[in-house]
């Protein structure tokens, strides 16, 4: 209910700033709109506050006695042993790696001390091992090097030439500058890959015995053999002409404190994926292992009759414990014993109970149990409500108040959009704090992004509006003794010190969580991009071009919309080819970008440029009624041929079906067309209607196909060759066929069809057998049961758990029913709706008593501003709606509210950026 109240309230001050005369009463409105996503954030925190008090275990590492007759062994699960400290990876082979005391032969071999602690190479194949960011066994390369595989009666050699690997005459090439480039670090070149290739007639049974891969550590730096068992080697070439054979060590002295990376060949064989991270520190009898990634628990302080029961390796259903919180480790050191906790709230103090003693807790200290010598490492907090997200929302109601204040008071278009918008940040503020501090993950990274979403789609909105107002200001012409650019650049001051404000906030809010800082630097870009703009300004040509611009708008033809639509699916090709389908890899690095940021904005201004023609075409005198006719059937004929290709032809080629179903929003703006604009008396009441039933056509085309494929998923079945029917005449049953004409699908459109598969026939896809369909239908349960159990109005934040068995869609797909449904009801959920909705009053204000023949500049932007408007809100519309099990669900997010995806940042940055623009371009001043 708070954020149903705020969404009413945030209209009422609209209202006021649209109809309210007197000053001081829009200045209220406007620190009321300001105000408001902080109100609302402290309303729902106050009222969880008591859900929100827990106890919260850390279990970050373990002091363990560590010499000579007590090594460290990291791997797999292995067999117990008392002398042996097992540290379990799943992704590892039981025992790969061997910390120990060098012994007298060993510390000799290595040219070391005795006593230096050394790492040795049991496992074969090893992981891809790294000190302190230095990969062991890894070998450069150079043309004329050989690389020498052995293993039983196989052995093969490749030479390294400067452009690839040679056997037999035949050359491997190396991945071109192009594919380096974008392939991002932890990619690799697997060998077995390679000989799959180059000895096609070869291959063993059961494959190639080798384990070794080739990298780069630098884009574009020499490459490196990272040998993983004994049967590789590397033979250099010595300048005098002789050889050196490099092969895999059997140990490596390692320093007293460093951090240890294993990581592991990716199941597609490209990739390096971490299999375990951790900081260790020796010292003489004593190892200290701290884990890169601890173990969280969480346990509600609400019930304060029982005590708590930390058990370690301890089964659940074995222990005869009321509340038991159970801690994963493997090491038999630590294997069967339990410690009673309990906690005060009258005085917030907690105490342990351990051998039969009675000890305070320090909570936030770091506190040892154990045996002897052996400790395990275990933290203990008491976490109450998230209070750090009011201040972030009070540091954003001021810089709307301080940068966006004076432009709110005078244009409700831009003041219709700020509101619904500073809403969606606080509600993922929210969202993302509890993902943050609840199991099952506590993605710390999750509360960084919204972050930086708090300080970027603000810095996003000020650029695109602060940009529309220098190109029209630099458009008109000077009032007589008026000071042409100096002026402007003084007036654009404060929105570039805005930006560089929004700058520091992302670099700051983001710090920490990796990959983002990078990301922060665009504001500061935006701020310099402005100034530069007012530079260019100041001299006449580029003036001009601004005056031409806002007196006849932006050129633009109506084939050029075609033209987008081709290049669109051209890049999208090149990006299959290049193996980037879905997700753009940045140069240089491993950051991984949704091509949609940059196509979803692209092909909204070109569809509003495109409507706008057909908008302002109107029939001059001498034009003949066939021949406007045909003017606009062939304006509606190219927007279909441009959602064919730029969003239809792009879905059949990635797989992405829901970038079809969701993102076709161009052909849903065309109702827009329609439903407001006619070709005007002249055409005659025939090619009229005509032209209406086109418009419609396209317009709701994918409506249409839509819902009929919620209301009768058995015909859509029936046409894609599934069947529906019960068992045929040779015995097959429906879910028999499903499963055999599915198998030669990859999962992504398999999966795709079962999710059609479930709304036509659920009882027969519970009965196909298969990974992808057992996992839709689990999806679909789980989407049913949510929708069952909630109520109107919930019983409020953190009131629900989260689920443990949707991995991490439900930080992003399912958003609306884990953090909105499930704790806020259905009504929740409408006002979620609500907000998206609303959004889309923005250009209506803009566009309201505008006249019909006005500005080319402004009916573009307003044009502009609504079709970005539409590309945000109506996609978020449909995942509401498939959150509830209403439509076909798809794999997307409501712009927003994807709290693991800095993807969704940018997205939502741009396209409210373009609309805020848009909007700039239509305001109309007032006083």
């Amino acid at each position: 209910m708070s954020l149903l109240l705020a969404v009413l309230l945030a209209a009422g001050a609209v209202f006021a700033v649209d109809r309210l005369p007197p000053r001081r009463w829009r200045t209220a409105a406007v620190a009321a709109l300001a105000l408001l996503p902080l109100v609302y954030a402290a309303a729902v925190l106050w009222h969880a506050r008591a859900r929100l008090s827990t106890l919260r275990l850390a279990y970050v590492g373990k002091q363990l006695t560590f010499g000579p007759g007590t090594p460290l062994t990291i791997g797999g699960s292995g067999p117990a042993s008392e002398a042996i400290e097992d540290l379990n990876a799943a992704k590892l082979p039981p025992r790969v790696l061997r910390l120990e005391v060098a012994d007298a032969g060993t510390a000799e071999a290595l040219g070391v001390a005795a006593g230096t602690p050394v790492l040795r190479f049991s496992g074969s194949p090893v992981p891809a091992t790294s000190i302190d960011g230095r990969m062991l066994a890894s070998v450069p390369l150079a043309a004329g090097d050989r690389l020498h595989l052995a293993a039983g009666k196989t052995a093969i050699e490749l030479e390294v030439a400067g452009d690839g690997l040679i056997r037999g005459g035949e050359l491997y090439p190396w991945p071109g500058r192009l594919a380096r480039l974008f392939r991002g670090p932890g990619r690799i070149l697997y060998l077995p890959r390679v000989l799959d290739r180059l000895a096609a007639s070869e291959v063993p049974r059961g494959g190639w015995p080798y384990r070794s891969f080739l990298h780069r550590p630098r884009a574009f730096g020499p490459w490196h053999l990272v040998i993983r068992d004994a049967s590789a080697s590397v033979i250099h070439r010595r300048d005098d002409g002789g050889e050196i054979a490099v092969g895999l060590p059997e140990a490596v002295p390692v320093p007293r404190d460093f951090e240890l990376l294993l990581q592991v060949v990716g199941g597609r064989a490209d990739r390096l994926e971490t299999a375990r991270r951790d900081r260790l520190l020796i010292s003489r009898q004593r190892l200290e292992v701290r884990f890169g990634e601890p173990q969280w628990r969480v346990e509600d302080l609400a019930d304060e009759d029982a005590p708590f029961t930390l058990g370690l390796g301890v089964p659940s259903a074995l222990a005869r414990h009321r509340r038991l919180i159970e801690l994963d480790e493997g090491s038999p050191r630590f294997h069967g014993f339990s410690i009673d906790l309990s906690y005060d709230p009258e005085h917030d103090a907690a105490g342990v109970t351990y051998l039969g003693k009675e000890r305070p807790l320090p909570l936030g200290d770091l506190y040892a149990f154990g045996e002897g010598d052996d400790q395990m490492l275990v933290r203990i907090e008491r976490t109450g409500p998230p209070w750090r997200v009011v201040v972030d929302l009070a540091l954003l109601a001021l810089f709307l108040g301080v940068f966006f204040g004076r432009s709110l008071a005078r244009e409700p278009a831009l003041a219709a959009l700020v509101a619904p918008v500073g809403l969606l940040l606080a509600s993922r503020l929210l969202f993302a704090s509890r993902a943050a501090e609840s199991p099952p993950h506590f993605l710390a990274s999750t509360y960084g992004e919204a972050r930086l979403a708090l300080w970027l789609v603000p810095a996003g909105m000020l650029f695109g509006w602060s940009l529309a107002w220098l190109l029209r200001r630099a458009g008109r012409a000077p009032a007589a003794g008026e000071p042409a650019a100096p002026a402007a650049r003084r007036a654009l001051l404060w929105p570039v010190a805005g930006l560089l404000v929004a700058g520091l906030g992302c670099s700051l809010g983001s710090r920490g969580i990796g990959g983002l800082p990078y990301l922060a630097l665009l504001p500061w870009l935006g701020a310099a991009a402005l100034w530069l703009a007012a530079l260019l300004l100041e001299r006449p040509r580029p003036r001009a071009w601004a005056r031409a611009l806002v007196r006849e708008g932006i050129p633009w033809r109506q084939r050029w919309l075609l033209a987008t639509g081709g290049a669109v699916l051209a890049v999208r090709f090149l990006g299959d080819v290049l193996g980037m389908p879905e997700t753009l890899r940045l140069p240089l690095s491993g950051f991984r970008l949704l091509w949609t940021v940059p196509q979803l904005p692209l092909c909204a201004l070109a569809l509003a440029l495109s409507l706008h023609l057909l908008a302002r075409r109107r029939p001059a005198p001498d034009d003949a009624p066939r021949r406007l006719a045909a003017e606009w059937l062939g304006g509606l004929a190219a927007i279909l041929a441009f959602v064919g290709l730029a969003f239809v032809a792009v879905a059949f080629l990635t797989g992405d079906t829901g970038l079809l179903i969701v993102h076709a929003l161009p052909a849903i703006a065309g109702l827009l067309l329609v439903a407001r604009w006619a070709p005007g008396a002249a055409l005659g009441d025939r090619r009229r209607r005509l032209i209406y039933g086109a418009g419609l056509l396209v317009a709701c085309l994918p409506l249409v196909l839509v819902i009929a494929g919620n209301l009768r998923p058995d015909l859509v079945v029936r046409v894609v060759g599934w069947g529906i029917a019960e068992e045929d005449g040779d015995g097959e049953s429906p879910a028999q066929r499903v499963a055999d004409r599915t198998a030669q699908l990859s999962s992504t459109r398999a999966q795709q069809l079962f999710r059609l598969y479930m709304l036509a026939n659920p009882e027969s896809l519970s009965q196909v057998g298969l990974i992808p369909s057992e996992r839709v239908a689990i999806h679909y349960q789980t989407l049913l049961s949510y929708a069952e159990q909630a109520g109107w109005t919930g019983d409020g934040f953190a009131s629900s758990t989260l689920p443990r068995h949707l991995g991490f869609t439900y930080l992003s797909d399912l958003v609306p029913m884990v953090f909105s449904l499930a704790d806020f009801g259905a009504a929740g959920v409408l006002a979620l709706a609500l907000v998206y909705a609303a959004i889309l009053g923005a250009p209506l204000y803009a566009a309201r008593g505008a006249p019909p023949g006005g500005a080319p500049a402004a009916s573009q932007g307003a044009w502009i501003a609504a079709v970005a408007l539409l590309a945000f809100a109506l996609p978020s519309l449909y995942m509401i709606l498939a959150n509830l099990n209403l439509v076909l669900f798809t794999g997307k997010n409501c712009n927003l509210l994807a709290l693991n995806s800095v993807s969704d940042v940018l997205e939502s940055s741009a396209l409210l950026g373009l609309a805020a623009a848009g909007l700039g371009l239509a305001r109309r001043t007032r006083r």
